[in-house]
C-alpha cells in the first residue's frame, strides 16, 4: 500500500512562502467530523463533513493540504507525545488512508502551526516561527477567529504585519454561519491575506477564499502554541485573555482587562 508524503514543518513553510501558496491543514479534529461528523468545536453537522471530505482531497494548484507529519514518522517527538500518537494511529492511520485518496500527492505539515509542545528540537521551533511571521510581513492581514482566540493578541507574532484587521466569529459551531463568514471576507481588497483559526470550518473556508481569489492560510492554535513557545512551558497551561481547549483536558478562559489594540482591529462580528 502507498505512503503518504509529506513534508516536514520546515520544509512546508519554506514551500508556502516560495510557491506563494494557500492552505487547509488537517489534523485529529477534521479526521473526527469525516468519520462520525463531531469534536470539540463544532456539532454534526453532514454538510460539514462532505465538505471536508472534498477539501482533503482537491488537486488544485496553489493550494496546499497540509496532513500531519506523524503520519510519515514518530521522529522527533518528546517521548510521551511519541506515545501518544504510536497509540493513536494504530485507529486513526488507516481512517486517514481511507479518506486521503491520492497518496502520490505531495502534502504540506498540519504541524506547522503548532511546532513546539509536541517536539525536542527547540531550534526546529524557533526556525518555524520566523518563517510563519515572514507569510505576513509587511502585509495587510484579516484575522478570522472565535471570539476568545485573541490571535496576536499582546504578544509579537502580527507585529512586522503592515495592517491587522479582524472578523470575530462563534468558538464552536462556526460552520453554521460558513456563508455569512464568507460574505464578510470577500468585501474585503484582494490584496490582504487571511490567517484563519476556526476550527474544522478554516478548512473550508480557506478552501473557498482560495478559490475566490484571496491568499489565505488555515493556522488554528498558532497563537497559544507561540505563548507556551515564549513560556518555554512544558505542559497545556492556561493563557489570560486567550481560549485554551487543551489546558488541563478543559476548556479554559479567564478575562484580562488590557487587550491592546484588539478591539480598534475588529471590522465585523458575524454569528454573535
Amino acid at each position: 500500500m502507498a505512503k503518504f508524503r509529506i513534508m516536514d514543518r520546515i520544509e512546508t513553510l519554506e514551500y508556502i512562502l516560495e510557491n506563494k501558496v494557500s492552505i487547509a491543514r488537517f489534523g485529529d479534529g477534521e479526521l473526527m467530523q469525516m468519520w462520525f461528523g463531531r469534536e470539540g468545536f463544532q456539532k454534526h453537522d453532514k454538510n460539514l463533513k462532505k465538505q471536508l471530505i472534498e477539501v482533503v482531497n482537491v488537486k488544485d494548484e496553489g493550494f496546499l493540504v497540509c496532513l500531519p507529519h506523524q503520519l510519515v514518522t514518530l521522529d522527533g517527538l518528546k517521548p510521551d507525545s511519541r506515545k501518544w500518537y504510536r497509540e493513536q494511529l494504530l485507529w486513526t492511520k488507516p481512517l486517514w488512508k481511507y479518506y486521503v485518496k491520492d497518496k502520490r500527492k505531495i502534502y504540506g505539515d498540519a504541524f506547522i502551526s503548532r511546532p513546539w509542545m509536541s517536539f525536542l528540537d527547540v531550534e526546529k521551533a524557533v526556525k518555524s516561527f520566523e518563517l510563519l511571521k515572514k507569510l505576513w510581513e509587511n502585509k495587510d492581514v484579516v484575522i478570522i477567529e472565535g471570539d476568545k482566540t485573541r490571535l496576536g493578541c499582546n504578544n509579537d507574532l502580527l507585529d512586522c504585519a503592515q495592517t491587522v484587521k479582524r472578523i470575530i466569529c462563534p468558538t464552536h459551531n462556526a460552520f453554521s454561519v460558513i456563508d455569512r463568514i464568507f460574505d464578510e471576507a470577500v468585501r474585503q481588497d484582494k490584496s490582504v491575506i487571511f490567517v484563519l483559526a476556526l476550527g474544522p470550518t478554516a478548512s473550508i473556508l480557506s478552501y473557498r477564499l482560495f478559490k475566490a481569489g484571496f491568499m489565505s492560510y488555515d493556522l488554528g492554535h498558532m497563537d497559544i502554541e507561540y505563548e507556551w513557545f515564549k513560556l518555554r512551558s512544558d505542559g497545556k497551561v492556561a493563557i489570560p485573555g486567550k481560549y485554551v481547549n487543551e489546558a488541563g483536558g478543559n476548556n479554559t478562559f479567564r478575562e484580562v482587562g488590557e487587550l491592546g489594540d484588539y478591539e480598534s482591529q475588529i471590522i465585523a462580528r458575524v454569528g454573535l
